[in-house]
């Protein structure tokens, strides 16, 4: 029988680490059971919080944003690299981590990489979330790219957490995916739960006009 693993985030101020620069979430009701006999409300907050997918455009003026990735291209095959205990604090998880997984160039091409190092379990709703965070190095993200991987998948950001002014140099992990056409979903969770080493992947985000980023329900299925 299959499974369903949900490896999105809760969203909401109570369960959230807000990023530097970035507004925290707002939500409140418009109508009210106990006024209206229903409920409605709005929100506000910033699409890079929470469990997202970042597209091309968020970091390459000419790429793609969002809503016009093809849907089919949110979902597919992905192997899972297991590096709980093996990247420290702000440590960088490289290409020989990912080759010591069993996990090589040519089984990424058309596949998405999900990266468990534990962190969203360990931070996720804290300070450190965005401070002492895993990242990506330079030379895994041009890995992924020669490799020909949609995308990458993580329990935490991909990069080390970036204050204005911006100069261009900082976020390298996603200079270095995003205008290379592969997709970067972040600040996932619950990767504990994933049992086998190849899963079908889904990560659907909302269809944002022009988005620079979409908020996602991210799961797998295990067969």
């Amino acid at each position: 029988m299959s499974k369903i693993i949900d490896l999105t985030t809760p969203l909401g101020n109570a369960y959230c680490t807000v990023l530097a620069g970035h507004p925290a979430i707002e939500y409140e009701m418009i109508h009210t059971h106990e006024k209206n006999q229903r409920t409605n409300a709005w929100i506000k907050f910033s699409i890079h919080i929470g469990t997202h997918v970042d597209p091309p455009y968020h970091f390459d003026p000419n790429g793609k944003t969002i809503d016009e990735i093809p849907l089919d291209y949110f979902i597919g095959k992905a192997y899972v690299a297991q590096l709980v205990g093996k990247i420290p604090e702000q440590g960088q998880v490289t290409v020989q981590h990912i080759l010591d997984c069993g996990i090589t160039s040519e089984m990424l091409r058309d596949k998405y990489l999900i990266i468990h190092t534990g962190w969203s379990k360990k931070a996720y709703g804290t300070e450190d979330y965005y401070t002492k965070n895993p990242t990506l190095s330079v030379e895994l993200c041009k890995f992924l790219v020669a490799s020909g991987a949609r995308g990458v998948c993580m329990d935490h950001p991909c990069d080390p957490d970036a204050h204005e002014p911006f100069d261009g140099s900082e976020c390298p992990a996603h200079r270095a995916l995003l205008p290379n056409h592969c997709l970067l979903v972040e600040c996932c969770t619950n990767f504990e739960a994933i049992t086998q080493f190849e899963v079908d992947f889904y990560a659907i985000p909302l269809k944002i006009v022009r988005g620079c980023g979409g908020p996602a329900r991210v799961f797998v299925i295990e067969k």
